[in-house]
């Protein structure tokens, strides 16, 4: 009897001790996105390994594979890996490329362990936290004007500028919506991530080089109304964002003068000596959509749009327009790039499962709101598929979207209760 009573008391404890340690693995993992690629790869290896030695492990996978975002991150990932097939490029280059996509593998394990309330909570103090010392950090070296990173200017620690701008967005619209939404809070806590909020904002159009961030703020922002308010309040939100969000441009010196900056490259790119960096993506998108009109079925395979490219501004330019591309700096083109229609319609429905993934307000319309974020900037980026910026959406995704098994649990209890007190 005392034996098997050891035995069913240390299976629980195992479960929550590998639960335990997978989710502090993700949090890791989603700091180390944006702080350091070590912490981020090894974050990501041990949620990976947490998760395969958890007792419910097959459960937990069987049971999250009936929704629908992992169903198509895995179908996704599948046709990216057929991608290697028909490509020119070294079998080295095909699958640096395709393992690039590996974090849809962390995202499928963040849905199945981050079934808890409370953990999300954590998953917003920890991102405020870190990103509060990367601001503190961000505004000494702009005062100091040290650059931490030789290409990049003053005011920049974490990675460059466009990581540091989306952790610093993606943080500030966590803590308000936490601030304004999360049962429980003291009232000192609701302040300070309003207060943190602020800072954040104010260290992504004061210190930090990102536009990006700038515009994918506004639009975060313009979701979660959509999603989270309804009648005025909507109504007022939707005109007053946009509004704040040119008032502050027009009085930050950095955020205007980088608008200022990507439209002088955007109208003066054939009179410019290198192009700047709009003037080079607009060329990248015009010379990629010549590649994708030759080959539109298949696409050039993994890893195999550097050469095709590469050859065709060789051949066909003699100016700063023969400068080498590695990445055409449009999510949606290099997918249909390397892997044709099959690969855009594949991604296409990883979007479309990623809205109908249902998860427990307000962390379903915030996830929604971070996604509608990626789904911007990577008009003029690959955000879903570069190391940083990769593993943020994959992991912010997997832990907001999960669902909520504590949650479930309470309403058990709650009703249980109510049952006996009534009988």
């Amino acid at each position: 009897m005392t034996r098997a009573v050891t035995a069913a008391d240390a299976a629980p404890s195992r479960e929550e001790f590998l639960r335990t340690a997978a989710r502090t693995c993700a949090l890791i993992a989603l700091v180390g996105a944006f702080a350091s690629p070590i912490a981020a790869n090894w974050g990501a290896a041990l949620l990976l390994l947490a998760f395969a030695l958890l007792p419910t492990a097959r459960v937990r996978l069987r049971s999250v594979l009936r929704e629908p975002l992992p169903r198509a991150a895995l179908l996704f990932f599948a046709v990216m890996a057929l991608s290697m097939l028909w490509s020119a490029a070294s079998w080295s280059e095909r699958f640096a490329h395709f393992w690039s996509w590996r974090t849809l593998l962390a995202l499928i394990v963040a849905l199945a362990v981050f079934d808890s309330r409370a953990w999300k909570l954590r998953l917003v103090l920890t991102l405020v936290a870190a990103t509060l010392v990367g601001a503190l950090a961000a505004w000494i070296t702009w005062a100091l004007d040290y650059r931490v990173f030789p290409i990049h200017p003053a005011g920049t620690v974490l990675r460059n500028g466009v990581t540091q701008g989306l952790a610093f967005a993606v943080a500030a619209f966590l803590a308000v919506v936490a601030a304004l939404y999360e049962d429980g809070l003291a009232r000192r806590l609701r302040i300070a991530l309003v207060s943190a909020a602020v800072v954040l904002v104010a260290s992504l159009f004061l210190v930090t080089a990102g536009r990006s961030a700038q515009i994918g703020l506004v639009v975060m922002g313009a979701v979660a109304a959509l999603l989270l308010l309804q009648g005025r309040a909507r109504r007022v939100a939707l005109v007053a964002i946009p509004a704040a969000f040119a008032a502050t441009v027009l009085l930050a010196p950095m955020a205007r003068e980088r608008f200022e900056l990507g439209w002088k490259e955007a109208t003066h790119t054939s009179r410019s000596e290198d192009g700047g960096s709009v003037g080079f993506r607009l060329l990248l998108w015009r010379e990629t959509a010549r590649l994708i009109a030759e080959r539109p079925l298949l696409g050039y395979g993994s890893g195999g749009f550097a050469p095709a490219y590469n050859a065709r501004v060789t051949r066909e330019y003699t100016d700063w327009r023969r400068r080498q591309g590695t990445d055409p700096h449009n999510q949606y083109l290099w997918i249909q790039v390397r892997a044709g229609v099959l690969g855009t319609l594949a991604f296409a429905w990883f979007l479309f499962a990623a809205a109908r993934q249902r998860a427990p307000q307000p962390y379903r319309a915030a996830a929604l709101a971070i996604l509608a974020m990626w789904c911007t900037t990577s008009l003029a980026n690959s955000h879903f598929e570069s190391f940083n910026e990769g593993h943020m959406i994959a992991l912010l995704l997997g832990c907001l979207l999960a669902r909520e098994s504590d949650r479930a649990d309470q309403a058990d209890s709650a009703r249980a209760t109510a049952a006996s007190t009534t009988a």
